[in-house]
């Protein structure tokens, strides 16, 4: 479950409503404590415009995704129990669902922690809370529709961003 966001524009708030989201991770055992991976989340919502103006709000259909690459260290406490915390960077992208609307990239970034409890040497339960950051540059467009002329519904001037949190949770398979 992904947690929704605020974004600052030139025209007003976008608000990001929370909503359910899938992905998965593939990791690197570097050490017995230690993972490198790579990871995808997608969420499906609905983002408000509140227009500064004063103009009514607007809706529309968005997906959030994420592929981030980090790394992830197992803090062995507890037999059964195997705390976990992890740092990792990437790619966030919004696309709005309209017809020849454009998928915008920026930059983000990811702090973790969750824990995992071991069925049998290789397979588990997992699960994590995530805190996810994502910078969107000055001069950035977004919501934008090319039909003879590309058209841009919103705009960001200076740099902004903004911060979402999601909770996971799944079964693991470990080698």
């Amino acid at each position: 479950y992904q947690f929704g966001g605020q974004i600052d524009a030139d025209i007003g708030d976008i608000e990001i409503d929370s909503a359910p989201a899938y992905g998965g991770q593939a990791g690197l055992r570097l050490q017995d404590d230690g993972f490198a991976f790579i990871s995808f989340t997608q969420q499906s919502t609905t983002a408000r415009i509140r227009f500064a103006n004063g103009s009514p709000d607007t809706s529309f259909d968005l997906d959030v995704g994420y592929l981030q690459f980090g790394g992830e260290l197992d803090l062995h406490m507890y037999r059964h129990l195997v705390p976990f915390i992890g740092l990792s960077i990437g790619s966030t992208y919004l696309k709005p669902n309209e017809p020849g609307a454009s998928t915008e990239w920026f930059f983000s970034g990811s702090a973790l922690a969750g824990a995992k409890i071991p069925l049998t040497k290789h397979i588990g339960i997992r699960t994590q809370m995530r805190f996810l950051g994502t910078v969107i540059g000055s001069d950035s467009d977004f919501y934008c529709v090319s039909s003879g002329g590309a058209a841009c519904a919103i705009r960001v001037e200076d740099t902004t961003g903004f911060i979402q949190g999601d909770i996971t949770g799944g079964l693991y398979v470990s080698f």
